[in-house]
C-alpha cells in the first residue's frame, strides 16, 4: 500500500505494449471516483510518451461529461475534435457506451471490461477494443463473488487473444490470485469428481504459486508456466501499527485524550447513516470546523470541494497546510479514492482485506507528527463486541467478520503481515482458536450467499473461448440483456435511484443553496450551460426509498412532480429522463413517507414522518 504499484503497472504496461505491439492501454478502476482520481495521472503519463505520435483518449464512466479534466482537454479552444499540444486527442466518435473502448487509451470503471462478459449486443466492439490493448485492472480485492465471475470470462477471453494483463492489489486472497491466473490461462487446477464415488479424486500438492506468502509479490505466466518473484521486500520500511478495542461511548472521551497536541483523525464507518450520527456526535464536542464528513451522499460539486480541501490538507507533505487538529469521518469511499495520511485512525470492523486498507492511509507518508500520535494507532469499534452492528452484518455478513475479529492480533507490522492475515480470514481451513457463538451458521449463510452470487451471473455470461476450434460466434445473444439492464447485470446490487436537487424559495426556482443566483425557469429548457449545471446536482436516493417494496411507488411520485412542474426541460439533451427532487426553502422535501433534507455539511439525511393522525 502506498509502494508505488501504479506507476510500476505503467511502465509493465510499456514493456508489454512494446513487445505485444499493443497501441493502447485501458485501466480499470473499481468506482468512478477512483477512475476519475488516476486519469490525470495517465495524461501526465502519455505526455511523456514515445514517440510523439498522437493517441485518443478517453473516460469512460456513466458520470465522465461531468469530470472537469476530462471535459477541459476535450473542450479546448470550443472544438470536440481536438489534439493537444502533447498529442492527446478526444474525439467525439468515441463517446457513448459502445465505442468507448475503441480509443487508443481509456480510463474507467471495470465495468466496461466486466461488460465484454455479459450477452449483450455489440459485445464485438468491446472485445475489439480490448484485443489491441494492454489492460491494467486495479483494486481486484474490491470484485464480490457476482462480479468475479465476469472477470473470471472476461480474463478468459484476453488470454485467449494473449492480451498481457496487470492486475493490482495490496490485498489480495490466494484464492483470487488462483482464479485470475487460471481464467487467464483457460486451466483449472480443481480436479474432476470421480464419477463412480462423487468424491474428488486426490489431487497432487498444490503448486508454491498457488500457497505462497511472500509480500510484495509479483505473480506472472510466461507462457503456459506460472512464475513468482518477490520484489524490493528488504526496501520497504516496515512500520508497527496497534490495534485498540475501543467502545463507542468512549469514543468522545478518547479523542479529547489522543488530542491534546493535536493531530488528524480519520474515521471510516460502514453506512452513511452511521457516518452521518458519528459527526454530529463529534461536532458537539469538537466543533464544525474541526469535524468533517465525507460519503457518497453528496451532490457531485460538494464532495469534489470536500475531497480537494482533504487532499490539500491531509494528502502528501508540502501538498498544503496541515490543520492543528482535524477529524474526518466517512464511509468506504476513503478506503480506495483519496490518497490521505491520518495520524492516526478509528473504524468499524470490517473484513481483514479491508480494515489493512484502511489502515494504509494510516502513517502513510513520513512527517512530525504529535507527541502521543507518533505510533501508529488504529483504534476498532465492534471489536470486542458478542454481536456486530447492524449494518455491518447487512454489508458484510457475520461470517467474515468473525473471522477477522478471532484472527486479528494487537500488533500489525505492516507490510509484513499483511498475506497472513488475509489469507488466514478467507481460508476456511485455518481454524479458529475459538469459534464464537454462531459461526458454522454465518458460515453457511455465507458460502450460500457466494453460490446464489455465482449462479445469478451464470445466466447472462457469454460462453469461454473455444481454443483450438473453428466455432463462430454465432449464438452468442441467445439471452440479449438490453444496454439499460446490461449496465446493471455486471453489479449484483439493489436498484437506486437518482435525483437532481433544485430548490423553491417563495415560488421561485434556483439551484440549491444559490437563492440569489440564476432563476431557474420552470416553462422554459434551460441553456446548455445552466442544463449541465444542473445535471451535476445528482445524488442518489437513500436505500429505504429504493426496496422492491416502495420502488415503484418513488418513482410514480418523483414523475408526477416533474410531470406537473418540469415537464418542458425533458427536450434538454442534458436533461432529458432525468428526476428532479424539488426541496423548500429549508432544504427539505417530502418523499414516500421520508423526509429528505440536504446539507451541505451532512449530505442528504433522511427520516421517517410522524402519522399525526389520532
Amino acid at each position: 500500500m502506498g509502494a508505488g504499484k501504479t506507476e510500476a503497472a505503467l511502465v509493465a504496461a510499456e514493456a508489454f505494449a512494446n513487445l505485444s505491439r499493443r497501441s493502447g492501454v485501458f485501466f480499470a478502476l473499481p468506482t468512478q471516483a477512483t477512475s476519475d482520481g488516476i486519469f490525470p495521472r495517465i495524461t501526465d503519463w502519455l505526455k511523456e510518451l514515445e514517440p510523439y505520435n498522437e493517441h485518443s483518449i478517453m473516460l469512460a464512466h456513466g458520470k465522465a461529461q461531468f469530470n472537469k479534466e476530462f471535459q477541459g482537454l476535450k473542450f479546448l479552444e470550443g472544438s470536440a475534435n481536438i489534439s493537444d499540444s502533447e498529442g492527446l486527442i478526444v474525439h467525439d466518435w468515441f463517446e457513448g457506451q459502445k465505442k468507448s473502448l475503441l480509443a487508443d487509451f481509456v480510463v474507467g470503471t471495470v465495468d466496461q471490461l466486466l461488460l465484454a462478459a455479459l450477452k449483450q449486443k455489440h459485445v464485438m466492439l468491446r472485445h475489439l477494443g480490448l484485443a489491441n490493448k494492454v489492460v491494467i485492472i486495479d483494486e481486484c480485492h474490491a470484485y464480490d463473488a457476482y462480479m468475479s465471475r465476469y472477470l473470471d470470462m472476461a480474463l478468459r477471453w484476453l488470454g485467449a487473444y494473449k492480451v498481457p494483463v496487470i492486475v493490482l492489489s495490496a490485498t489480495l486472497p490466494a484464492e483470487k490470485r488462483k482464479a485470475v491466473i487460471e481464467a487467464y490461462l483457460n486451466s483449472t487446477s480443481t480436479k474432476p469428481k470421480d464419477p463412480l464415488t462423487q468424491d474428488k479424486a486426490a489431487s497432487p500438492q498444490k503448486p508454491s504459486w498457488i500457497t505462497s506468502r511472500s509480500y510484495p509479490l509479483i505473480t506472472y505466466t510466461d507462457g503456459c508456466e506460472v512464475k513468482q518473484t518477490e520484489v524490493f521486500a528488504d526496501t520497504i520500511k516496515s512500520r508497527k501499527v496497534s490495534i485498540v478495542p475501543l467502545s463507542e461511548g468512549d469514543l468522545v472521551n478518547k479523542l479529547e485524550d489522543l488530542l491534546t497536541g493535536g493531530g488528524c483523525v480519520g474515521v471510516i464507518v460502514n453506512t452513511v447513516k452511521r457516518a452521518q450520527e458519528l459527526a454530529q456526535t463529534l461536532r458537539e464536542h469538537f466543533g464544525l470546523d474541526t469535524v468533517r464528513l465525507l460519503h457518497s451522499r453528496f451532490i457531485a460539486p460538494d464532495r469534489t470541494n470536500i475531497e480537494q480541501e482533504m487532499l490539500m490538507e491531509l494528502g502528501k507533505p508540502g501538498q498544503g497546510k496541515r490543520p492543528h487538529k482535524r477529524i474526518l469521518v466517512g464511509t468506504q469511499v476513503l478506503e480506495q479514492s483519496l490518497d490521505i495520511d491520518f495520524d492516526i485512525m478509528l473504524t468499524d470492523l470490517c473484513p481483514m482485506d479491508l480494515l489493512l486498507q484502511r489502515i494504509g492511509r494510516l502513517h502513510r507518508h513520513e512527517r512530525l507528527r504529535p507527541e502521543k500520535l507518533r505510533q501508529a494507532q488504529c483504534l476498532v469499534m465492534g471489536f470486542d463486541c458478542d454481536d456486530f452492528e447492524v449494518g455491518s452484518k447487512n454489508i458484510y455478513g457475520e461470517y467474515l467478520l468473525m473471522r477477522t475479529q478471532e484472527l486479528l492480533p494487537e500488533q500489525l507490522t505492516l507490510p509484513q503481515d499483511i498475506p497472513d492475515l488475509v489469507q488466514d480470514v478467507y481460508d476456511a481451513t485455518v481454524p479458529l482458536a475459538s469459534s464464537p457463538s454462531g459461526y458454522q451458521d454465518a458460515k453457511m449463510k455465507w458460502e450460500r450467499l457466494i453460490r446464489n452470487k455465482e449462479t445469478r451471473a451464470e445466466a447472462f455470461r457469454i460462453c469461454p473461448p473455444w481454443l483450438g476450434s473453428n466455432l463462430s460466434i454465432s449464438g452468442w445473444l441467445e439471452k440479449d440483456i438490453s444496454d439499460h439492464h446490461g449496465e446493471a447485470a455486471v453489479r449484483d446490487s439493489d436498484e437506486s435511484i437518482e435525483v437532481l436537487l433544485i430548490q423553491e424559495i417563495e415560488g421561485k426556482l434556483f439551484l440549491l443553496g444559490v437563492e440569489d443566483g440564476l432563476e431557474l425557469l420552470p416553462n422554459t429548457i434551460p441553456n446548455e450551460l445552466v442544463a449541465q449545471t444542473l445535471a451535476r446536482q445528482r445524488i442518489r436516493l437513500p436505500n429505504i426509498l429504493c426496496g422492491p417494496w416502495i420502488i415503484d411507488q418513488t418513482i410514480a411520485e418523483l414523475e408526477q412532480l416533474n410531470k406537473e412542474k418540469l415537464f418542458i426541460w425533458q427536450e434538454s439533451p442534458w436533461l432529458k429522463g432525468e428526476l428532479f427532487l424539488i426541496l423548500d426553502q429549508n432544504s427539505s422535501a417530502d418523499l414516500g413517507g421520508y423526509k429528505l433534507t440536504y446539507d451541505k455539511n451532512d449530505g442528504l439525511l433522511f427520516q421517517k414522518e410522524v402519522d399525526t393522525d389520532a
